[in-house]
């Protein structure tokens, strides 16, 4: 298992928390993106998400997430 600084985790902590979407647009806190990036992802991507908790797989899942929406 990948091990985070605990300075990166707050990173992730941080993106749960904020209002904001990566894309900027609004987002409601303790989501990790607004309606519009979630609509796009494919399943699979949305699938990690399923039970990660970070520490514990969010920081794979958004990481990827991120990856496929700005590509």
């Amino acid at each position: 298992m990948k091990r985070h600084n605990p300075k990166d985790l707050r990173f992730y902590h941080d993106v749960k928390r904020s209002d904001g979407c990566w894309c900027e647009a609004y987002k409601a806190p303790g989501l990790p993106f607004c309606f519009h990036c979630w609509k796009r992802l494919p399943d699979d991507l949305k699938a990690d998400f399923a039970g990660a908790k970070i520490g514990h797989g969010f920081e794979e899942a958004y990481d990827a997430a991120v990856q496929w929406l700005s590509d």
